[in-house]
C-alpha cells in the first residue's frame, strides 16, 4: 500500500504544479486583455479541463487542496471571460 500512496501523492503534486504553472499563464492572459490585446480562451479551457480530469483520478484525501487550486483557476478564467465582454 505504501507504493500506491507514494504514487498517488506524486500525481497530486504533479496536478498542483501544473495548476500553479497555468496560473502564471492566466496572469499573462489577464495582462494582455487589460492592455487591449485579444486572446483565445479555448486552449486555457482545455488545460483546466485536463487538470480537472486528472484530479478526479487522484487520491480522495487530496480533494480539498485540488479543489482549492482548480477552483481558483476556474474563477480566474471566469474573470477573463468577463473582461472580454463588451461594456453594456
Amino acid at each position: 500500500m505504501e507504493v500506491r500512496h507514494e504514487t498517488g501523492m506524486r500525481e497530486v503534486a504533479a496536478v498542483l504544479a501544473a495548476a500553479e504553472q497555468l496560473g502564471g499563464t492566466l496572469a499573462v492572459a489577464e495582462a494582455l486583455l487589460e492592455s487591449g490585446r485579444c486572446i483565445e480562451l479555448a486552449g486555457l479551457e482545455r488545460e483546466i479541463a485536463a487538470l480537472c480530469a486528472a484530479a478526479m483520478l487522484a487520491d480522495p484525501a487530496a480533494a480539498p487542496a485540488l479543489r482549492a487550486a482548480l477552483g481558483g483557476l476556474v474563477a480566474r478564467l471566469d474573470r477573463l471571460r468577463a473582461l472580454m465582454r463588451p461594456p453594456p
